[in-house]
């Protein structure tokens, strides 16, 4: 099987490597997912998943899915705190564009979100994309025909 692209889209503007290691995200949340995929059947396909970081309301991930070439692509919604909401959080956030999801009834939602339970932003995005795709693959996916659920998940929530 091909290896799975994980992508980190922003609409948080000017967000740098500075302020979120996307690349130490990157990598831990490769291994997940890798783990995650051992569960599912595919059909020799493998990921795209857009991690999108954006001041927004609640982590969702999309319910549909589309081929991308030999690759399903997914998109999880990652709502970023701003430096008022926990100490970790980015002054960036505040003078971004606010796009709420809550009432998008194309997400999944994860329940909502202790930011204090996080020492680190890398932990809390790697924590929330791998709740969301979870919470994606439980309920199940279709893509192109194919149904991408879990038969049973053996990775801690």
């Amino acid at each position: 099987m091909k290896e799975h692209i994980i992508l980190f889209p922003s609409e948080i503007s000017n967000l740098t490597n500075l302020e979120i290691n996307l690349q130490a995200v990157g990598v831990r949340l490769s291994e997940i997912v890798d783990k995650l995929a051992e569960e599912l059947d595919m059909g020799g396909r493998s990921l795209i998943i857009a991690v999108m970081t954006r001041a927004s309301d609640r982590v969702g991930v999309t319910k549909r899915s589309f081929r991308w070439g030999e690759r399903y692509r997914l998109f999880i919604s990652i709502p970023i705190p701003s430096h008022k909401q926990t100490r970790w959080g980015l002054r960036k956030v505040e003078w971004s564009l606010w796009n709420p999801i809550s009432d998008n009834r194309h997400f999944y939602f994860v329940e909502e979100v202790d930011y204090s339970s996080y020492n680190t932003i890398e932990d809390y995005v790697v924590d929330a994309a791998t709740k969301a795709l979870i919470l994606l693959f439980t309920k199940g996916v279709t893509c192109g025909g194919h149904r991408i659920k879990f038969s049973k998940c053996t990775i801690n929530k």
